[in-house]
Parts: C-alpha cells; structure tokens; sequence
C-alpha cells in the first residue's frame, strides 16, 4: 500500500511513531524505525533519546555499553553516555552501580528491602542474604533480627526478662509463626 501524502496528511506521514522526529531524519539521520516510537526498545521514545537532556543512541538499549540500559540510567540520575558511573556506587552500600542494576536493588537506597543490613553486606556476607527479601528464610523475622537469616526458625524466639534489682529472673516464649510449624 502507498502512504497518502495529501497536505491532509503530511504531519501523519511526516510523525507516524509520535516520537517528534521526521520519518526522513529517523531513516537518513538516525537509524531508527520511523513507524516505531522507541526503535530500542528501551523505555525512552527515539525523540527523547536525541533531544533529551543526556542525549543517548536511540538504537541501543545500553548507549555506552557499561551493563546498565538507558532507562536504568535516567531513572537514577546517571549518565546513558557515560559508562564510567557503572563503577560508582551511589547510595555507598558496597555494590557497584552495574551490580546493583543487575541484582535489581535500588540504586540509591543502602537498603533496598528495609531489613536494616546495606545490600552489599547482604549479598557478600557470611551467609548472604537476600537484598530484595527482608525475611530471607521466611520465618517471621527480619534478617537483622535472626540468628540465622538463611535457615527458618522452628522453635519459638526466648526472651529474658530480669526484674531491675535483679533479683528475679522470667523466661518468656514467644508463640512461633505459622510459618515455623
């Protein structure tokens, strides 16, 4: 079929992917598919990719080739032409950018699943945990909180309570989760 190219229609001709560029300068300019907004793929339209305030390939998902996409890149403040922000670690919680883009925690929280040990403590610690699950052996306590964060707990957590002279002393059980059983 041929595209009708009647004064009616020459912005539909001219923008066909809505991404604010010229079919002509997304085929002879850019490389991009001129019938698709985002020709990468990535999240970010062609137009946004050439104008926008860090400008990146609009034909590569990962502009600079440093592991992270483009998208990634924007969503916390890095540079998708620049793979040297890779190496950096922005919330200082032992994983590189790249590694925490991989393992899908949160670039600029140390704590991505609020459990209160930092991400790169979880992942290379002694047993490592799970930086996206708070509970990681899934038994009711926060990884913080557990003895053994990889192993569930099966008897209920004892607490001791000293009266303030000292002169007594209670043992309290705690009734164990559901999860425990």
């Amino acid at each position: 079929s041929t595209l009708d190219r009647s004064s009616a229609a020459s912005d539909v001709y001219k923008r066909q992917d809505q991404d604010g560029l010229s079919d002509g300068d997304e085929v002879n300019l850019h490389g991009t598919q001129p019938l698709v907004g985002d020709t990468d793929n990535d999240g970010i339209s062609d137009g946004d990719e050439i104008n926008g305030d860090m400008p990146s390939n609009p034909t590569l998902r990962d502009s600079d080739g440093d592991g992270i996409d483009d998208s990634t890149e924007l969503e916390y403040g890095l540079d998708p032409s620049s793979a040297d922000d890779a190496s950096l670690d922005n919330d200082e919680d032992g994983l590189s950018n790249l590694q925490e883009s991989v393992l899908g925690t949160d670039l600029n929280n140390a704590h991505s699943d609020d459990d209160g040990i930092n991400d790169g403590d979880e992942v290379n610690g002694t047993p490592a945990t799970d930086p996206l699950n708070n509970d990681t052996d899934d038994d009711g306590l926060l990884d913080n909180e557990d003895y053994a964060p990889i192993d569930p707990d099966t008897q209920a957590p004892q607490v001791v309570i000293e009266s303030p002279d000292m002169s007594r002393t209670c043992l309290l059980y705690t009734s164990p989760s559901p999860r425990d059983s």
